[in-house]
């Protein structure tokens, strides 16, 4: 079984897999001709209580059950962090620009795009990582 690294490079032709084994094991070649193996991943104990229509429900991959040495970096974003950030940099830009340069519009933007540059280079050095 790939993990999502592994699957989205197979899914963009990038990979080549040789071998699915009966434990799991994968072979695959890259496009570069390069060789590897994705050990097996090992699956949660199944419930055994039948569902409503008799089948078995599929156990539920969680990050315990990761493929080893497969980085997934699943990394999620919070969509409001990002909204809050901006919030706070207009905010910032706004109280400046009120407070300190009302009569100065060339002073203003100069220190306008300078606060922006400086929160730009914040996100990508701390916020950014994924």
């Amino acid at each position: 079984m790939f993990c999502k690294r592994d699957h989205t490079i197979k899914t963009d032709g990038d990979l080549q897999v040789l071998e699915h084994l009966a434990d799991g094991t994968t072979r695959w070649r890259t496009r570069d001709g390069q060789t590897g193996v994705t050990p097996p991943t090992p699956l949660p104990p199944r419930d055994v209580t039948a569902r409503a229509d008799g089948r078995r429900p599929l156990p539920l991959l969680t990050s315990d059950t990761a493929v080893p040495g497969c980085d997934d970096g699943a990394v999620t974003h919070n969509p409001v962090l990002g909204i809050l950030y901006a919030a706070v940099m207009v905010a910032i830009v706004v109280a400046v620009d009120l407070l300190f340069f009302r009569d100065q519009p060339w002073l203003r933007l100069a220190v306008n795009v300078g606060i922006v540059l400086v929160f730009g280079a914040f996100y990508l050095r701390f916020a950014g990582r994924s």
